[in-house]
């Protein structure tokens, strides 16, 4: 599986790759938040007390605690290797440090989407289809119709505010990128900036790229939550107005089946949790999609020099031009 990890084309396909890899470890870990998600409709389904889960629950909190940092290091080491193994197929670029950033950036993206996101999406997937079928039993079809119908409004709106938004998290990955790259021009260059004035000049453009990074970043994350917001309240105002008069035995009454009352409020945080991990996944692939532009998907691999058969006897160049910004600092037509 290694070598599939190496080979993987796109940030698409290491997070495919990276996946397969993690085999058992991220199973047991997407098993082990499935626990934490489930235990109020487990304890329910079981017609267990309530309490016997929580307590298993917090008991093995810690082992999913190891399980993920196990399963993050493993998979931030396949993903750097890989993000490695793509450079030595790359030519070198001119401003090789922020190709470094745009690098280490891609492979925790992919790292971190395999780590939490996907154990996220599968657990909030199970407490889902867990939670609508102890109504569906205590309730009958109508009300779960009406819940299902409430999930897909919900999820529309999360897919077309996410697309919606997706312009603004490339924006906020671009300003990113060019804050690095004038990072790397001290990393790069710092004997050509001299003197107090330049020193100055250049640090005030430093940080207006990281404040403009920041600017784009914090627009894009208020956007997420506001419109997250949004689909909560929509959900919510459906529910009361709408749902009521269709099916009167959504409305909660704790005094009567408790049991579906129980499974009908877990519904609520296991849904925003599975539009979350969605919304994520898309801006994670986006944003993995902006990068491979930035590094190059289809880079010639680079040949391994080759000596001469023989010892030249001259070394031409001709066309030969240096310039420095705008301006032509030397020029030769043979040398």
């Amino acid at each position: 599986m290694t070598h599939e990890i190496e080979s993987a084309h796109s940030g698409r396909a290491l997070v495919r790759a990276l996946a397969l890899a993690a085999g058992h470890r991220l199973a047991l870990v997407s098993a082990l938040h499935t626990l934490w998600w489930t235990q109020a409709p487990l304890a329910l389904a079981l017609s267990a007390p309530v309490w016997l889960p929580l307590a298993i629950g917090a008991a093995l909190s810690p082992l999913r605690m190891l399980a993920q940092q196990s399963l993050r290091a493993s998979l931030r080491a396949n993903a750097l290797a890989h993000s490695a193994a793509r450079a030595l197929r790359r030519p070198r670029h001119a401003v090789p440090e922020s190709d470094a950033e745009a690098a280490f950036w891609s492979a925790h993206l992919a790292a971190y989407a395999v780590s939490t996101t996907v154990p996220l999406a599968v657990a909030t997937a199970v407490t889902l289809a867990l939670s609508l079928a102890l109504v569906a039993r205590a309730r009958g079809a109508t009300i779960t119709l009406a819940l299902l119908s409430l999930l897909a409004i919900a999820a529309i709106a999360t897919l077309l505010s996410t697309r919606a938004l997706s312009p603004r998290a490339s924006a906020a990955g671009d300003a990113r990128q060019h804050a690095a790259v004038w990072l790397a021009a001290a990393l790069r260059g710092g004997s050509e900036i001299r003197g107090p004035a330049a020193h100055r000049a250049y640090l005030a453009h430093v940080r207006e790229a990281v404040l403009a990074w920041c600017r784009a970043e914090n627009g894009f994350e208020l956007r997420r939550d506001l419109s997250r917001i949004a689909i909560v309240l929509l959900a919510t105002l459906v529910a009361l107005r709408v749902a009521p008069a269709r099916a009167p035995s959504l409305q909660l009454d704790l005094s009567q089946n408790l049991p579906s009352t129980v499974a009908l409020v877990a519904l609520l945080p296991a849904g925003y949790g599975a539009l979350r991990a969605a919304s994520d996944l898309w801006v994670t692939f986006e944003e993995l999609r902006r990068l491979d532009a930035v590094l190059g998907t289809d880079a010639p691999r680079v040949e391994p020099p080759r000596a001469l058969p023989a010892r030249p006897e001259a070394i031409v160049a001709e066309g030969v031009a240096l310039r420095s910004g705008e301006r032509l600092a030397f020029r030769a037509d043979s040398l």
